[in-house]
């Protein structure tokens, strides 16, 4: 399962907002973690920017996104901790993911 079980782990020093939050960002990275890996490569992390980019607007201008991504690209992977990291500083990223995830199961009469 694409790691629905990310989102029954509770965190003990966390707020129900936060928690949920982190769980939300470890079951987004697991979607776009294509090859499984458990690590975002950069091609990944810019595949998922590029697909809310084109429905949302966000990140319009290339360099912005490019910006975006060298801030918080160290090695050039993602860990689930630095996308999380990444998505404390940038929340609208889990924001469009959700509205997305909405947008689909609407259009598949909830079934998805």
């Amino acid at each position: 399962c694409i790691g629905l079980s990310s989102l029954n782990q509770p965190k003990k020093d966390e707020s129900p907002a936060e928690e949920y939050r982190d769980r939300l960002a470890r079951f987004v990275f697991t979607l776009y973690d294509a090859d499984n890996s458990g690590l975002l490569s950069r091609l990944e992390l810019v595949a998922m920017l590029k697909q809310l980019r084109s429905t949302s607007g966000l990140y319009d201008d290339q360099t912005a996104l490019d910006q975006l991504v060298a801030a918080f690209d160290l090695d050039g992977a993602f860990s689930v901790h630095e996308f999380i990291r990444l998505t404390e500083h940038h929340p609208e990223l889990l924001d469009q993911v959700v509205e997305r995830l909405a947008v689909f199961k609407s259009a598949t009469g909830g079934k998805a």
